[in-house]
């Protein structure tokens, strides 16, 4: 599948595109954001598709459209979210990882005992604007 060349799909609904169909796979249980400290993935398009589609997953049944409860089942997502980060206290960059408990809650696991997920990230992750993002260039 080509994100550049939206022209070649054939699909009537954007779910049944390639970039949702494989988050919608039976096999699919969820999703993983690797992201820098500015959360750049979440200013391209297919990105904040691709988190929008994972969130409405793993909301409760009464938040999922008819469309989408036929394609899944309503089967639940997990969507974690990976960052490096810098921690003073050991003087050196390390992995923060935000953990989708499917209880409406996150837990931090990280590499070392003194790092903690960046709030910033999280904030860039909340307030990201599909009207403002950006498709890739080819």
């Amino acid at each position: 599948n080509n994100q550049h060349g939206l022209g070649e799909l054939q699909e009537d609904s954007i779910l049944d595109t390639p970039f949702a169909r494989v988050l919608l796979h039976e096999g699919c249980t969820g999703t993983v954001l690797l992201c820098d400290r500015k959360v750049t993935a979440l200013a391209r398009s297919w990105c904040i598709f691709e988190a929008y589609i994972t969130n409405v997953l793993r909301s409760r049944p009464e938040n999922v459209s008819e469309e989408v409860m036929l394609k899944t089942c309503h089967k639940l997502h997990y969507f974690d979210v990976a960052t490096s980060t810098h921690v003073e206290a050991s003087n050196g960059d390390h992995i923060a990882l935000l953990v989708d408990t499917q209880k409406g809650m996150w837990t931090v696991r990280a590499d070392d005992a003194d790092t903690e997920f960046p709030t910033e990230v999280s904030t860039i992750g909340i307030n990201a604007d599909v009207r403002k993002a950006q498709a890739s260039v080819p």
